[in-house]
């Protein structure tokens, strides 16, 4: 061992400083290229990652369905400006109190530019670059101008047209000159304010034209992006009162060309002057119904728009759409039983800009119409006579904000004879032929005056869906029979049952949730399971709630296809449910399943789907299930946590699924980021907490273990 040691070479001092300090050297080499290699792959290639618990920050799958099959170029524009430091009263800068919201909205559209196709982003401040927003605007103008053309040749024109005008009464003034003593003689006060008002009206009249066209000239010259709507806005104003005068005019003319005590002089002048008057207004009014067909000038809502803080820029190759700040961060109107926790506004950047997209991708948009046997409508906001909005106002807005044009429609016409029109008037039949039918007829909706029940509208919708349209039905407990309707679907609703459990005790219940007092009541349901059907595949274990639903159940019938939706918890797994005749007192704490009576077992369903041909249909057994009361409910306990965020999720968005699938907007089935902030997780039934308790805790991880200790055991002996 000594002697191979003694042949080793002695290394000197100067070879340890080279190998050492090589290997230094090498080591702080890689290391500064590897530095500088992250550095230069992080500025070219940017990867951002939601670590939030909900992913607020990620785009949601509905949007990722339609920006991934985008068709056309877009251009995504931010127009916020930067959070500015703020400064304390010692003069110290000091950070903003609220969410940067720019930043925000770029993070937004930089996911819509990594995730989508033919997307492009740009960010823009208009405090500092207010130049680019002239040019934008400029751009925008010449590109999607249109109807721009039409407005400026409008304005232009109107000098000319005005001089025709003007010199058409400039005969009438000489002549009212000469018939005012002759008026004034009468001692007739009101024939002599006819006279005088009619030479005020005719020596107005240029003036009047020519205000109407002040600073026009000077404005259309000047600025980049004249306001042409406001300009036209102001000529009709104007144009209107020429108008009001003339018919003024005229009515006394007619009044007093034929009476015997007015001056012959009077009376031949009033006699011939009324054709060249009604000339007059029927050239003012045709100038002022030409703006009224001018069109659209969304230009001018973009100038708005742009002029106010925040704002997003959707473009595409022949549409654009503009976002208002308060249109992206929403001021939830939502239910809470906590009022010590007002509500906070939601950003709904993504909702808004995909609706955005769709608009531009697809100007022509799908219809939705809510039809129902009389009662005020179901979908308006503050709808005419009252101060409340329809039952079902929330989701028709939700559904708007997917480019969906919601309409109203009361197929007895019982409604518009109650209001005598004052409500407005309902889409024609050809309207809504091509919708989607949300169809609610109860019997209670709407009496006649002769106290006889409303004309019934199944065979309407029998009609409809005949013609391969599509409907949502929500039924009515004792409400108006729609076996007609649903005839062919192998769909079934007994209207005259409900679905119940026996009653809860209420002791120790906190009285102010009416939700837990829904819950107790025996026609309450809390639904966390929704079925197998097309519109279900996302909503996983959202929580919902059903009250009052009459049973559905369906038949398999050759040519369709069906399904059930909303299994009603039943045991063991929940009480004991069953479907009652609605003649029992629902609130009597002893009901109890009773055969003899003609109560009908489990299992049950709240609704049930059907495909035939290229109708679809979805049937619901209570319309509670969408209304506002249970959709706007907030949950109190995320509420707490500056989360808004619903207490039961899955009602909207089964809705929203339902209405996609019947619209055959299939890709559109996903969560909605209000959802996505909710858990998931499912409540573990009885049954399942007995093999996890029992089985695998009790038996199956000591027998893994025994089952470990065996095999060491094994092959220990074994290995000598």
């Amino acid at each position: 061992m000594s002697e191979t040691r003694a042949n080793i070479p002695m290394e000197t001092q100067q070879q340890r400083w080279m190998k050492y300090g090589a290997n230094v050297v090498l080591v702080c080499l890689l290391a500064v290229l590897l530095w500088f290699g992250l550095i230069y792959f992080g500025e070219r290639y940017h990867k951002r990652f939601d670590a939030t618990s909900f992913q607020l920050y990620s785009l949601r799958p509905q949007t990722l369905n339609i920006i991934r099959d985008n068709p056309q170029r877009i251009t995504i524009t931010s127009f916020y400006t930067k959070a500015k430091p703020l400064q304390n009263q010692a003069g110290e800068r000091v950070a903003p109190s609220s969410v940067n919201e720019a930043q925000v909205v770029a993070d937004l559209l930089q996911e819509y530019k990594d995730k989508g196709t033919h997307i492009d982003v740009q960010v823009i401040d208009p405090n500092d670059s207010p130049a680019q927003v002239d040019d934008l605007i400029s751009e925008v103008s010449s590109r999607y101008g249109g109807a721009v053309d039409k407005y400026k040749k409008y304005l232009t024109d109107l000098p000319a047209r005005y001089d025709s005008i003007t010199q058409a009464a400039a005969p009438d003034i000489e002549a009212l000159h000469q018939i005012e003593p002759v008026a004034r003689s009468t001692n007739n006060e009101e024939l002599l304010r006819t006279v005088v008002l009619a030479e005020r009206t005719v020596d107005d009249l240029p003036r009047a034209l020519k205000k109407s066209l002040e600073g026009i000239d000077d404005i259309l010259k000047k600025q980049r992006v004249p306001p042409y709507k406001d300009l036209v806005t102001g000529v009709q104003k104007e144009l209107t009162f020429v108008s009001q005068w003339l018919d003024a005019l005229l009515a006394e003319f007619e009044h007093y060309k034929d009476e015997n005590n007015v001056p012959t002089s009077v009376r031949d002048y009033m006699k011939t002057a009324i054709p060249r008057y009604q000339e007059l207004r029927t050239r003012v009014v045709a100038i002022n119904e030409e703006a009224n067909h001018l069109g659209d000038l969304k230009l001018d809502r973009l100038r708005k728009a742009l002029t106010q803080r925040d704002s997003i820029l959707i473009r595409g190759e022949n549409d654009w759409e503009i976002i208002t700040h308060d249109e992206v961060w929403d001021q939830d109107i939502a239910i809470t039983s906590d009022e010590s926790f007002p509500p906070r506004p939601r950003f709904g950047g993504e909702q808004m800009i995909t609706s955005a997209i769709l608009s531009i991708n697809h100007p022509q948009k799908r219809k939705v119409v809510f039809v129902r046997n009389g009662g005020p409508p179901l979908a308006k906001v503050q709808y005419p006579l009252t101060s409340e909005s329809g039952f079902f106002s929330a989701m028709a807005q939700r559904l708007r904000t997917f480019n969906y044009d919601v309409l109203d429609k009361d197929l007895t016409g019982a409604w518009a004879a109650q209001t005598r029109g004052l409500g407005g008037p309902d889409p024609s039949d050809a309207d809504i032929h091509d919708a989607v039918w949300i169809v609610l007829a109860d019997a209670n909706q709407q009496r006649s005056l002769e106290g006889m029940p409303p004309p019934t509208i199944a065979a309407r919708v029998m009609e409809h869906l005949n013609a391969g349209g599509s409907a949502l039905f929500m039924l009515v407990p004792r409400g108006e029979d729609m076996s007609l309707a649903l005839h062919g679907t192998g769909i079934y609703a007994n209207q005259a049952m409900l679905c119940v459990h026996p009653a809860i005790s209420n002791s120790g219940l906190d009285t102010n949730d009416p939700v837990q007092m829904t819950l107790r009541s025996p026609a309450g349901f809390e639904i966390t399971r929704w079925g197998d059907a097309p519109m279900t595949p996302t909503l996983g274990s959202l929580a919902g709630v059903i009250s009052g639903t009459c049973p559905i159940s369906v038949k398999a019938m050759e040519g369709v296809t069906n399904g059930t939706l909303i299994p009603i918890p039943d045991a063991p797994e929940a009480p004991r449910s069953w479907a009652a005749a609605l003649n029992q007192k629902r609130d009597d704490p002893g009901l109890a399943f009773e055969p003899s009576k003609g109560d009908r077992p489990g299992p049950l369903f709240g609704g049930a789907w059907a495909e035939k041909g290229k109708t679809r249909v979805a049937v619901f057994g209570t319309p509670n299930l969408f209304a506002n009361p249970f959709v706007l409910l907030i949950d109190d306990a995320l509420h707490k946590q500056h989360i808004i965020a619903p207490r039961f999720p899955g009602n909207a968005e089964l809705f929203m699924n339902s209405i996609f699938w019947l619209s055959r907007q299939d890709q559109m089935i996903a969560i909605s980021p209000a959802a996505m902030q909710v858990s998931r997780i499912a409540s573990m039934s009885l049954a399942t907490q007995r093999i996890w308790h029992v089985g695998v805790l009790i038996f199956v991880l000591p027998g893994l273990v025994l089952l470990a200790g065996a095999l060491v055991y094994y092959k220990r002996n074994h290995s000598r």
